[in-house]
């Protein structure tokens, strides 16, 4: 259980337990047409009129039943079942003050995505102004019902702030949280990770993302010194600190280092240009990788270039025969990312055809440190790698850390089980002549060998 759904519980336990009004028909209301001091029976009921100005402002108290309308949503809702939270952010105008989280449970969260609501939606909400960890404003909402669409809205333009106005998590001013925001040309200071939850940063200002649902927007696919050209988000106080919660992969707006130095082949085209959705044909792979574990995959790569020249493809449908190491396709497909490998979604089987055969000839590098994002996706060779020998982790889920590269592992995903891969390998020590399949994996990059005959020894 959350610290916010505990909150709730005991709220709603509180409220239930402690009647602080007069109790209807016990004779203790002391109103009368002629008592002008006690007015209860007169207070007015139900949720007041605000803006979202007046709720970041102090002009509303805490607790308050309170109307927003013609808020625009600045966010996709983000839901997540294990924690029981839901929410999404909505704004007024354009600057400090003008924006909230929308924040619900789980449930109601599921209702909300149901119903279609989108960034760009104006929208009127009656909810509870409430300030759950002391930190940061929310209206909080118990039904999908306390939304109403009320049309087409103007999406507010992100207030520019200075890297320092955000650096080390701090604000300069709260106005600024629940608000869009943007910091322009920084450089990566630390890129996300399982070691920092993903949450990285760029001249210390903290960037991370809520979970968008199963196909979650979780991060940027950057590296510590890769420059920036500007971050884009919703300003959000998370565990005390503010963050830019980035919501779409066109909120980080950066080029892969070396891409301006391409020849401008297709395959690098997608990898350097390409965007989530765009319609993609690719002519002229080789296929470099049998199928992975996880089944409905290959990976190939254009024999016409040495840096972002491979690609992940991947079949929506289940019974298809993939092409084998060697054939030369042409592919129709669907531009994705996956946890930051590039990919190609192929929807119907047809649009793969097979136009020859050649040989999937992999790219010598010298040393597996030198590993960057314009290998991913290719067949690469490696003279000597050295492997440190496998802790819990890593025998539980199939791989090896490069001495010195912690961010650089030789990987399984070739085999069917890492206990199959840990008996085939040897332990730690020199890998001599290793091939393999170069994969991001949530900003680590694997290197995949094929079978038992892509290395000469291992730690002999």
């Amino acid at each position: 259980m959350s610290l916010r759904t505990l909150m709730a519980l005991l709220a709603a336990l509180l409220m239930s337990a402690c009647n602080l009004g007069p109790n209807p028909g016990s004779g203790d209301d002391d109103d009368s047409a002629d008592d002008d001091d006690d007015d209860d029976d007169s207070t007015p009921t139900g949720p007041i009129d605000a803006t979202i100005t007046d709720l970041t402002s102090g002009a509303v108290e805490l607790e308050t039943d309170v109307v927003v309308t013609g808020a625009v949503v600045t966010t996709a809702v983000w839901n997540d079942e294990d924690d029981n939270q839901a929410g999404f952010w909505i704004q007024q105008g354009e600057g400090a003050g003008t924006g909230i989280l929308v924040f619900t449970f789980f449930d109601t969260g599921t209702d909300i995505v149901a119903s279609g609501l989108s960034i760009g939606d104006e929208v009127t909400i009656e909810g509870r102004l409430r300030d759950p960890f002391g930190d940061f404003l929310e209206l909080s909402i118990n039904e999908a019902s306390a939304i109403s669409i009320t049309g087409q809205g103007t999406l507010p333009a992100p207030t520019v702030v200075a890297a320092d106005d955000l650096a080390q998590g701090f604000v300069s001013d709260e106005g600024l949280v629940g608000v869009l925001v943007s910091v322009e040309d920084v450089t990566v200071d630390a890129s996300p990770g399982f070691n920092n939850y993903f949450t990285w940063r760029a001249d210390d200002v903290f960037v991370s993302s809520p979970r968008y649902g199963e196909d979650a927007w979780m991060y940027a696919d950057v590296w510590e010194g890769y420059a920036v050209e500007s971050i884009t988000g919703v300003a959000h106080r998370s565990f005390g600190d503010v963050k830019i919660m980035t919501r779409t992969q066109e909120d980080v707006v950066f080029t892969y280092p070396g891409c301006d130095a391409t020849d401008g082949l297709d395959v690098q085209d997608l990898n350097c240009e390409g965007s989530i959705g765009d319609d993609v044909t690719l002519t002229g792979l080789v296929v470099v990788s049998p199928e992975p574990f996880f089944g409905d995959s290959v990976w190939a790569m254009d024999p016409a270039a040495d840096t972002f020249a491979g690609v992940q493809l991947f079949w929506t449908d289940d019974d298809v025969t993939l092409p084998a190491i060697g054939d030369i396709i042409d592919v129709e497909g669907e531009a994705d990312e996956y946890r930051g490998q590039t990919e190609v979604i192929i929807f119907d089987p047809a649009d793969v055809s097979v136009t020859g055969s050649g040989d999937a000839t992999p790219v010598a590098l010298a040393d597996a440190c030198d590993i960057g994002e314009h290998h991913e996706g290719m067949l690469v060779t490696i003279p000597s790698v050295t492997v440190d020998a496998q802790d819990g982790d890593a025998e539980e889920f199939g791989y090896f850390t490069v001495t010195g590269c912690p961010l650089v592992k030789v990987g399984a995903i070739f085999w069917s089980s890492p206990a199959d891969f840990a008996s085939d390998t040897g332990d730690g020590g020199e890998i001599v002549n290793l091939v393999g399949v170069v994969v991001d994996s949530n900003n680590e990059y694997r290197i995949n060998p094929r079978t038992t005959a892509d290395w000469d020894s291992w730690a002999e």
